[in-house]
């Protein structure tokens, strides 16, 4: 037997599940990513072994050097820190599941991209493109079948929920911009495929995935005018994650302004506010270290952070601050949130500087950022938005690695 054809055969099993089975089974259980995720991990795992290359399995001097060690460090720090803060967390257990399922997102996408490069990069584009056309077949089946059939509301948020399935597409838009760079027709193609999906994801209900998606763009095509405004960029989110609990006031204030009295006073985007008011007065009372990683969870089902919310007429038990920089502060304090910074700072420095590749990645990781910043849930460092944001990020580190000579 070929070894060598076997392991691209299960390779190319790997792509095909997270780009292609992933986004049909989104129609039975968007919750399902994560498993998707790791089931392709294994093929990755699987890919190593065959090639007599266990070392491949974990990170060496050249792996690092191409992921930047600055990087690396603040990501390890922040994770050991984390790690400390469970022992004067409120629930360890669930502290430690949370820690350990962001770290294995983090592995199984870097798993990815290190296999999913030694395939024909043709292929891969052409794997990837029928993904993201599967994606939006998925997502406007969601819109135009389940939307108003009221019997079907219960399924819709359980099982097939369309509004996660534009918040995954807003993310795996990315590399398609990767792909354009090989010729006219392929960037037609892509273009076609970009205006498709942005149809869809506007027509959603989800609020998280269109602003992720416009701040995105917005970032992409700054950090394009110049390398030190792609640099800026990450030093104002490093800012914003530092300074959240500061914020929350004049967010409140900056909307009254903006958006009309009736939505502020009764709206999502209200109660969403008082429940920050009650996160950031939560994260001031641990300001240094923090409740210990996960405590919010806790915190927030006790009704400890539901104090404003309960007090505008909403209830006062809710499930998380539904913020990523106040759910850090409040399980981590400003020593972490220090680390945090570091690593959105150093990305900024690092992300690789051709402008025709600095739209997709400093788009996407903006995308993402703020739909985790501003992102909706029990908790928005959730399993299946970690899953599509570790393939995406895999597939724009594979396309993106292809196009660095050319």
């Amino acid at each position: 037997m070929n070894t060598k054809l076997f392991r691209d055969y299960v390779r190319g099993t790997a792509a095909l599940i997270v780009l292609i089975i992933l986004p049909f089974l989104q129609v039975f259980s968007t919750r399902i990513a994560p498993l998707v995720l790791a089931v392709a991990g294994l093929f990755c795992v699987a890919a190593i072994l065959l090639s007599g290359k266990p070392k491949e399995l974990l990170f060496s001097r050249k792996s690092l050097h191409k992921i930047d060690r600055v990087i690396f460090a603040f990501v390890v720090v922040s994770f050991v820190w984390a790690a400390i803060s469970m022992s004067w967390a409120l629930d360890p257990m669930r502290g430690l599941v949370r820690i350990l399922s962001i770290a294995m997102a983090l592995w199984i996408s870097w798993l990815l991209a290190a296999q999913l490069k030694k395939l024909p990069v043709v292929r891969i584009e052409i794997v990837f493109c029928m993904g993201v056309v599967c994606s939006i077949v998925a997502l406007y089946a969601g819109l135009w079948y389940l939307r108003d059939i009221n019997a079907l509301q219960e399924l819709q948020h359980q099982r097939y929920d369309y509004n996660r399935i534009a918040v995954g597409l807003s993310l795996l838009l990315w590399p398609l911009f990767l792909v354009a760079t090989r010729n006219f027709f392929s960037t037609i193609v892509c273009l076609l495929l970009f205006a498709g999906s942005c149809m869809g994801i506007f027509t959603s209900e989800s609020e998280t995935a269109k602003l992720g998606l416009i701040c995105g763009v917005a970032a992409g095509l700054i950090a394009s005018l110049h390398s030190y405004l792609k640099k800026a960029i990450f030093v104002v989110i490093a800012i914003t994650f530092l300074a959240m609990p500061f914020l929350v006031n004049l967010i409140e204030k900056m909307q009254s302004l903006v958006l009309p009295e009736a939505f502020t006073q009764a709206g999502h985007a209200y109660h969403r506010l008082q429940i920050w008011k009650g996160a950031a007065d939560l994260a001031f009372e641990k300001f240094w270290f923090g409740w210990g990683m996960k405590s919010d969870r806790i915190l927030a089902l006790s009704g400890a952070m539901g104090e404003h919310a309960e007090q505008a007429g909403f209830s006062a038990k809710i499930l998380g601050p539904h913020n990523l920089a106040l759910e850090l502060w409040m399980n981590i304090g400003v020593v972490g949130m220090l680390f945090i910074a570091g690593v959105f700072v150093s990305i900024g420095f690092k992300t690789y500087e051709t402008k025709k590749h600095i739209f997709a990645f400093v788009g996407m990781q903006v995308t993402a950022i703020v739909m985790f910043l501003a992102g909706s849930g029990a908790t928005v460092i959730q399993g299946w938005l970690l899953a599509i944001l570790a393939i995406a990020s895999a597939m724009c580190a594979t396309l993106g690695a292809s196009r660095r000579h050319t």
